[in-house]
């Protein structure tokens, strides 16, 4: 869709804000997303036993991988949903990827990429969660004379 297929911001009160919400919008689809592709990747980690580096998991690592995957998907469900509490449980699931990902990081024996690239994740899902949030308007004091 080019720009000048783009539905118009209608004029109101605070045309601006209509604008915001747009760009919230497209971080909240991003995040939902992030979260979408979170939940299926940990797991598919956890279902699977022949991922790169975990070949000698234990039973511990995969349950690990599950409540990261079901956090996940619970946190995407309650996005999509709109609930009240839903950015505050995406970044306790994304702070569970970054722990996740510490944790194979110190695990694993010999370099990987893997263990960074969670963390990277988490760190992402971090970011579109505030960039997803909307904001108050400024607050603006009334100058005598000025409209």
């Amino acid at each position: 869709m080019s720009a000048s297929e783009r539905p118009r911001d209608k004029g109101g009160p605070h045309p601006e804000n209509q604008l915001k919400r747009v760009e919230v919008r497209k971080a909240r689809h991003s995040l939902i997303g992030m979260l979408v592709i979170g939940a299926v990747g940990a797991i598919t980690c956890a279902v699977r036993r022949d991922v790169p580096g975990l070949a000698s998991a234990s039973d511990a690592v995969l349950v690990a991988a599950l409540i990261v995957g079901g956090g996940q998907a619970i946190a995407a469900l309650l996005v999509v949903r709109h609930a009240p509490r839903a950015r505050v449980v995406a970044a306790v699931a994304a702070v569970l990827v970054i722990v996740a990902g510490v944790s194979a990081g110190v695990s694993l024996v010999g370099p990987s990429w893997v263990p960074a690239l969670v963390v990277f994740f988490g760190f992402l899902e971090l970011l579109l969660i505030a960039g997803s949030t909307p904001r108050k308007p400024a607050r603006r004091k009334h100058v005598p004379g000025h409209r």
